[in-house]
């Protein structure tokens, strides 16, 4: 179903067991492993945590006062592995990768860049991994019909937009947490969840493409720290100069509930939050 050839050499594949055990004791072969589905974590941190001062100040001190900043470089690439505008500088040259528009969507219903004016693009890849879902013509796209990849791209990438309000109410200026990087998605997940097998090829391609950073908001209880794709992946991630950032997960405030720690990860949890799960 996929190959892996720039993180690590592998691929995935359907075995019955007894082909997984006269595999796994093949020579060079380091470990095999069943295709496990990962859940998409998110929570309302910024609205608990009350950032909109943060946001006026940090607006005015990095674009009106110092606009020399690295927030104003945009050569930052974020790619995002999840579900799925203005004016910018050229893209970077370190960028290798692509703009998949899906098999069977309308031609306009997806593409990078729609909100990019001449000479400066904002969403710069987009792939997916649909071979681990039911063959489904609504999964054949790069497109985000879940929400949640949106919504954290948003989050750590999203322009600068003054006067924003919900219907009238809090007016204020919305921003992501580095406005002025670019973007590039990796959608591995369905309504069903994110498989391991789609996972580590986002995290494959990822590492080719040329990101900087790779933002991850999923995760899982899974036992064995060797079978976890997102420790796989990020491990490989980290050993090219990629910083990975996960999720801690939406469970708590028992102790042990903290998911994605390895300690080569970026783990992102609030101590505290509002509501339950």
């Amino acid at each position: 179903m996929h190959r892996y050839k720039h993180g690590f050499s592998g691929f995935a594949t359907r075995l019955s067991e007894d082909e997984a055990r006269m595999m796994a004791k093949q020579p060079g072969v380091i470990s095999i492993f069943p295709d496990q589905m990962l859940q998409l974590h998110t929570t309302r941190s910024w609205d608990f945590l009350v950032q909109e001062s943060y946001q006026r100040d940090t607006y005015s001190t990095e674009i009106n006062s110092q606009p020399e900043l690295d927030v104003a470089v945009g050569d930052i690439i974020i790619g995002f592995i999840d579900s799925d505008d203005k004016q910018m500088p050229p893209v970077p040259a370190k960028w290798k990768g692509t703009c998949m528009r899906g098999k069977n969507t309308q031609p306009d219903s997806f593409r990078c860049n729609r909100y990019a004016e001449p000479g400066g693009k904002k969403i710069i890849g987009a792939r997916y991994y649909n071979s681990s879902f039911l063959l489904d013509p609504d999964y054949e796209t790069p497109g985000d019909f879940l929400g949640h990849g949106t919504h954290v791209a948003s989050i750590a990438a999203g322009q600068i937009i003054s006067d924003t309000s919900y219907y009238g109410l809090a007016s204020g200026i919305m921003r992501g947490g580095s406005p002025n990087s670019r973007i590039a998605m990796y959608r591995a997940c369905s309504h069903l969840g994110c498989r391991s097998s789609g996972l580590l090829a986002a995290f494959d391609d990822a590492i080719a493409d040329g990101v900087d950073v790779i933002s991850i908001s999923m995760g899982q209880w899974l036992d064995n720290l060797l079978e976890n794709p997102l420790s796989i992946g990020s491990f490989h991630a980290v050993e090219r100069w990629i910083t990975v950032d996960c999720s801690a997960g939406n469970y708590g405030p028992t102790s042990q509930s903290v998911v994605n720690a390895v300690p080569w990860m970026v783990t992102v949890g609030a101590s505290t939050i509002d509501r339950g799960f």
